[in-house]
């Protein structure tokens, strides 16, 4: 097991001495570091060996420090960018590449493709790049992080950032997270991500990524059974096993006592190297630099040129709002909800619903003598009893929390609603006078907090929440109490996977949605690479479930926002079928719609949209009968899309032909019949002119070298002879056409 840093260090010389400090107690193996600004002749520390950028690459900003002993060759980079990188062999020979983006110079894709096409697979790619995006932790998206949020989605890359703040602004006491680390797919699932808590000198946070060719859970004390003495192992157990051993818990012990000694125990320590200038002085040093971080990161960020006084503040509330009608939703937290179930509230509410005899009785030695022991590491405490709480995992366990939790909607006042399922409790109202609808409310949640400290249960104070559902710009927020304590006013919650703003927007829950895929595309990603990877139907399986389901959950209540902001998660559906399919960057989107069988995200929620009015109404005469059953997605009028003239009918599965052949046919297959391939289409996304065949002076198309060329007829007769593609994807085997592009020479450029 390896470890990578990457670290902006803000000044080589001038943070030297921490940066040995850090070489000494995460023992890298490599070190990208950004913001060096170094000149010539500059030491590297001990035992370490720095490259920096040669060639027509920029230098000072961005070096590589390798450990001694370990192989690496370096890479001559051919790039206007300041970037360093080198090949290393580790556990698995890999390429790591330090890059550094100042934040004020343009970069392009086209500059970032010229860079990440010279770096040899698998690599890392690690630096400051100044891009501000939530895709990778960050509050806000600036058009850098646009531009590399599409950058990385086009090239199959992936992310390895966890969502920490990697830079800390001393001027504005801001946080974000511009330094990333990114990965080509198939290393990305070896890395673990993590930043360290001490800044050590710089603006940002040092990052440490650990490879691992396997996984790595956490480490057990084992025996060791090879070095193991069974002799005298066998004579132990007979002199205290016997069978007047009936306990488990006592037999278990015995056994191990007997084993404790003729069987030893792995010992896997690795001690680190101790530096003999690192004195007790120094250890003081960095636990008051350490103290006095903590301190600067608890002060708030807020001046006082923005403070408003109370006279303003009160002024501003008294004044009446826009509109009459008021809308208050008050999201609750259960805190624990399984383990602090009352049990003896349980056996009272099956003996109120007239339950008797053996069930009964089940349940209740079903729910007593329970006992638990905590683990930290290798250690186990003491056993314990469980006075209350419904064991998790057992299949009883969610129907008796319900058969509990379903009696606080009696608590709930007249003139209030109320939502419940399982321990997601919510309780809304409307009205037009502000104080009446106060008192209301808060007598419901004084009953609603009676109800729960009798039944067992507790609030999260802090984590209960009122959201404020209007459309003005100048309102009034309810000063309400749970518990003693004020219910903070929020302008947005989270309810059954759902995030509900002030407005109605859901442009929030858009946006938690993109976060959550993220990381379902990464996997993909690594599961469906063009070459090795899984075979498409199993990749399209893994996109409808880990994709496609969170983006149609909850449609039917969120299918109502602005079209603007539903397009929003257009690019997510995209990405996950061309990364499904292997189909190349520049395909149609129609022509991935008929290649999957999937229609767009607009017509899956208006289906779903539409199958729940079916179910509410039960009308087979419904309007929508046809929009449920067949996905509209205009393919008659794409008389032009490449595809259409293989395809002109959507049903008809092309891909059966090469199923089973290997992802790499598979995805060959499919780029050639949407007609979009490296060689033909390649000079869209490098802004270069279209090729043309040197033979013909034609454009080269996938048509061209398939069925239209004449100076490929001779070869082409070796294999098949038809002369249109809807009859050279039905009736050729596929294999042939293989064997057609590869006698060509160009399949590996497909």
């Amino acid at each position: 097991m390896d470890t990578v840093v990457q670290w902006n260090i803000r000044g080589f010389r001038s943070n030297f001495e921490q940066l040995k400090l850090l070489l000494n107690r995460s023992q890298s193996a490599v070190v990208a570091l950004q913001e060096c600004r170094l000149g010539e002749g500059q030491v590297s520390p001990r035992g370490y060996t720095l490259l920096l950028p040669q060639g027509g690459s920029p230098r000072g900003e961005a070096a590589l420090l390798i450990r001694n002993g370990t192989r690496f060759w370096e890479i001559d980079l051919k790039t206007g960018l300041h970037a360093a990188a080198a090949t290393i062999s580790l556990e698995k020979t890999l390429t790591v590449c330090s890059l550094y983006l100042p934040p004020n110079s343009p970069v392009s894709k086209l500059s970032l493709a010229e860079l990440f096409e010279q770096l040899p697979k698998p690599f890392l790619v690690l630096g400051d790049f100044n891009a501000h995006s939530p895709a990778w932790g960050d509050s806000r998206r600036d058009g850098r992080g646009r531009m590399l949020e599409e950058f990385i989605a086009e090239n199959d890359l992936i992310i390895l950032n966890s969502g920490e703040q990697t830079f800390l602004h001393s001027a504005y006491h801001s946080t974000s997270a511009i330094d990333l680390a990114v990965a080509s797919p198939s290393i990305a699932a070896e890395c673990s991500w993590a930043a360290h808590s001490d800044l050590c000198g710089s603006d940002h946070f040092p990052i440490f990524l650990t490879l691992s060719s396997h996984f790595n859970g956490n480490t057990y004390t084992t025996f060791n059974f090879k070095k193991a003495d069974w002799n005298r192992f066998g004579d132990l157990c007979k002199l205290s096993l016997d069978d007047s051993v009936a306990d488990i818990e006592l037999f278990t012990s015995k056994l191990l006592d007997a084993a404790r000694s003729p069987i030893p125990f792995h010992k896997g320590t690795k001690n680190k190297t101790r530096v003999p200038w690192f004195t007790q002085e120094c250890r003081q040093a960095l636990r008051e630099r350490k103290k006095a971080q903590r301190k600067y990161s608890a002060v708030s960020g807020r001046t006082i040129a923005h403070w408003t006084t109370w006279s303003d503040w009160n002024r501003l509330s008294k004044r009446p709002s826009l509109e009459k009608s008021r809308f208050w939703r008050f999201f609750f937290d259960l805190e624990k909800g399984y383990d602090t179930t009352w049990r003896y509230g349980i056996l009272k509410d099956l003996f109120d619903l007239d339950f008797r005899g053996r069930l009964p009785i089940f349940i209740s030695n079903f729910l007593k003598d329970r006992h638990f022991k905590v683990k930290a590491e290798n250690t186990f405490s003491s056993s314990y009893h469980q006075e209350n709480g419904v064991p998790q995992g057992s299949i009883l366990s969610p129907m008796l929390f319900n058969l509990k939790i379903s009696n606080i909607i009696n608590s709930v006042s007249k003139h209030v609603n109320a939502s419940s399922f399982v321990d997601d409790f919510a309780i809304y109202a409307e009205g037009k006078h502000l104080q009446h609808l106060e008192r209301t409310i808060q007598l419901c949640i004084n009953n609603v907090q009676k109800w729960v400290s009798e039944s067992g249960f507790r609030f999260s104070v802090s984590k209960t929440t009122c959201v404020h559902f209007h459309r003005q710009r100048i309102y009034t927020e309810p000063a309400l109490h749970l518990d003693g304590q004020p219910i903070p006013v929020k302008g947005e919650a989270k309810f059954l996977g759902v995030v509900f703003d002030s407005k109605l927007t859901f442009s929030s829950h858009v946006k938690y949605l993109k976060k959550k895929c993220i990381k379902a595309l990464n996997l993909l990603r690594i599961v469906g690479h063009t070459d090795w990877g899984a075979d498409r139907a199993t990749v399209l399986k893994l996109y409808r479930t880990l994709v496609r389901s969170k983006l149609n959950y909850g449609t039917v209540i969120y299918g109502s926002a602005k079209k603007y902001v539903l397009r929003a998660q257009d690019p997510i559906h995209h990405q996950g079928l061309r990364t499904a399919l292997g189909a190349f960057r520049t395909s149609p989107i129609k022509s991935l719609y008929a290649e999957a069988g999937e229609p767009s995200l607009e017509h899956q929620h208006m289906k779903l949209a539409f199958n729940y009015v079916l179910k509410l109404k039960s009308l087979p005469r419904n309007p929508c009968h046809k929009v449920v059953f067949e996905a509209p997605l205009d393919w008659d009028a794409e008389g032009a899309n490449k595809l259409h003239e293989v395809l002109p009918n959507l049903g008809e599965d092309l891909h059966r032909r090469s199923e089973g052949a290997g992802r790499k046919r598979e995805t060959a297959m499919c780029r050639l019949r949407v007609g979009h391939t490296w060689l033909t289409q390649s000079y869209l996304l490098k802004n270069e002119e279209p090729p043309f065949c040197y033979a013909c002076d034609s454009l080269y198309t996938v048509r061209h070298i398939l069925i239209e060329c004449p100076d490929f007829q001779d070869t082409r007769r070796k294999y098949f002879s038809v002369t249109d593609l809807y009859r050279l994807f039905r009736e050729v085997d596929p294999s042939r056409i293989v064997g057609y592009l590869k006698d060509l020479g160009v399949y590996g450029n497909i």
